[in-house]
């Protein structure tokens, strides 16, 4: 809790620093995962978003073996929807700023697809000391908006995540050294899908607030909130206040 009160400057205010936890890791990558199974190996082919809001596909098409990617593209302006989906064996990337439009990101081909395996929320620190948190909205797996989703640490990251639903939002929290290589580290939510299916989500917003001057009125009580509980950087907020004025600041990091 902040307070923050006037005083005798003709322009008084009080600024607070707000710690928000470490800057993400640039290649920790939140998104949505097709995956034969949970084997640190499985094959899989991913679309995922980074800290820094740009899009890119990454695969693995035999289990075991070396995984593969493309360019990382969609700009950093805005956070981004995510589109995977199989038709074959086949599986298409793309990313779209509204939900309606999408803009390709590529496609990988697999020698052979099983008609059942796995789709979900997929979270990476790529840093195994510590963890990532990304909201997840708008998801849909297989034409079905979840409201449960069965939750799993793939690898055994050295710092635990976890996954949570609330208020239509997936929140998915991940460690583990990265999606990549030869086998995995990460965190899974998930379920059971069979035939030619599609994952969409908008990846929600992750780097910090930037600074605000917020004018606070007279008497007021503000909730300070930041629009995710992941790791980003350090954010000031400078509360005006005008002269002989008291009020209360709440900062809520959720």
């Amino acid at each position: 809790m902040f307070n923050s009160w006037g005083g005798t400057d003709a322009q008084p205010y009080a600024q607070v620093r707000i710690n928000v936890g470490p800057t993400p890791d640039p290649w920790a990558k939140a998104g949505v995962m097709f995956r034969d199974s949970t084997a640190p190996g499985s094959r899989m082919v991913m679309v995922a978003q980074g800290p820094n809001n740009e899009v890119f596909m990454q695969w693995r098409t035999a289990t075991g073996g070396g995984a593969g990617g493309g360019s990382r593209i969609g700009g950093t302006d805005a956070v981004k929807w995510v589109k995977l989906t199989k038709t074959g064996s086949s599986f298409t990337g793309s990313y779209s700023l509204d939900g309606s439009t999408w803009t390709p990101i590529g496609t990988q081909a697999f020698t052979s697809v099983s008609d059942a395996y796995l789709g979900g929320l997929a979270v990476t620190a790529h840093n195994n000391s510590t963890t990532y948190t990304q909201a997840f909205t708008n998801v849909s797996i297989a034409g079905i908006s979840p409201t449960s989703l069965t939750d799993i640490d793939i690898g055994s990251p050295a710092v635990a995540g976890s996954a949570t639903f609330a208020d239509s939002t997936w929140k998915v929290t991940g460690g583990g050294d990265d999606i990549w290589g030869n086998a995995d580290q990460f965190n899974y939510a998930y379920t059971s899908v069979s035939g030619d299916q599609t994952i969409i989500a908008k990846v929600g917003t992750n780097t910090a607030v930037a600074t605000n001057v917020i004018d606070v009125g007279k008497n007021n009580h503000l909730l300070l909130t930041r629009p995710y509980s992941g790791p980003s950087g350090t954010a000031s907020i400078t509360i005006q206040t005008p002269v002989g004025y008291n009020n209360t600041a709440y900062f809520n990091p959720a």
